[in-house]
């Protein structure tokens, strides 16, 4: 458990706590590691600063530390009746808290807890928001291109594709009733244009395109440019880390990053107040870090032109 501020607070290096936190987190759920967090609200700050003398406490099976907020001074504790009564402790603050992330894997088992996953979130959302390295391709794989790119030999292939069929083409409807918009890199593109593969979904899931179907794929990215759905970072947002795509979606903020040892995870941010960062970061993104319409449209023909030359 850990306390959060309603009101944005930031550290000594001007570095605002909650992306503080989640920065700090995030390489524990990169090694798949069962970490679990509940939060509750506070002043930080001033907590810190007053004469709680050991705020912070370590608690295990066997034994609990209490310790100050610069973990230089501690109490270890080994009674069975004081463990209890901590382990007592806890578990009635936990109760007053919530959980601050959910996390699950990207399966080809379990796709359809993804697909309702997405279609709960998106119910109530009046706009959806992508920033991630290459450009979304999944609007864009109809039925036909969808098919002859599947991989038939997941569990339940046939289910899947007519799951998969009406998730893309929901995506489609929402980019042509601008409710769907999507940063990406002129960089992150690179591997589509080399080997015809995207990050979206796991590469198990579809064989590479072939170049014909890539440049299918970017005549509707550079039609989606020149209607202002899909965007270009310039910089300093043009170099975005490879493996982390975020969505907005209405009340939930979900990440899609690869372990370190090869498992897809979808993480969603469910605790309000950051939420509501990352919600007012992509809401209002700066004209500035993102091309034109017309220069980001110029920017697509010359990769197809590039792919047409091979």
């Amino acid at each position: 458990m850990f306390s959060l501020n309603r009101t944005a607070q930031f550290t000594d290096a001007h570095e605002l706590y909650e992306l503080y936190y989640l920065r700090n987190l995030f390489p524990v759920y990169m090694n798949k590691l069962d970490y679990r967090i509940h939060c509750f609200y506070t002043n930080e700050i001033s907590h810190l600063q007053n004469l709680s003398a050991l705020p912070y406490m370590v608690l295990t099976s066997e034994f609990a530390i209490t310790c100050s907020s610069d973990y230089q001074t501690g109490i270890l504790y080994q009674d069975p009746d004081i463990l209890q009564a901590l382990w007592n402790l806890f578990h009635s603050h936990r109760d007053l808290c919530q959980p601050a992330f959910q996390t699950f894997p990207i399966i080809a088992d379990d796709l359809p807890s993804l697909f309702q996953f997405v279609a709960r979130t998106r119910a109530s959302a009046d706009l959806l928001i992508n920033i991630q390295p290459e450009a979304c391709i999944l609007p864009f794989l109809r039925r036909d291109l969808l098919e002859d790119i599947f991989n038939y030999d997941i569990p339940g292939a046939d289910s899947v594709i007519s799951m998969a069929d009406t998730l893309f083409n929901n995506n489609m409807q929402l980019i042509n009733d601008e409710k769907f918009i999507i940063y990406f890199t002129e960089y992150g593109m690179t591997r589509f244009l080399q080997e015809g593969l995207f990050e979206e979904i796991p590469q198990t899931f579809y064989h590479p395109l072939n170049i014909a179907q890539r440049i299918r794929i970017l005549r509707e990215i550079a039609q989606c440019c020149h209607n202002g759905s899909y965007r270009i970072l310039k910089k300093p947002l043009n170099h975005l880390s490879e493996n982390l795509r975020m969505c907005l979606c209405g009340n939930t903020c979900s990440l899609t990053y690869q372990t370190n040892s090869g498992d897809h995870m979808c993480f969603a941010i469910t605790e309000p107040f950051i939420l509501q960062i990352f919600q007012e970061f992509l809401t209002n993104m700066d004209p500035d870090v993102y091309y034109k319409p017309d220069e980001a449209e110029q920017i697509i023909y010359r990769m197809i032109e590039h792919l047409e030359a091979k």
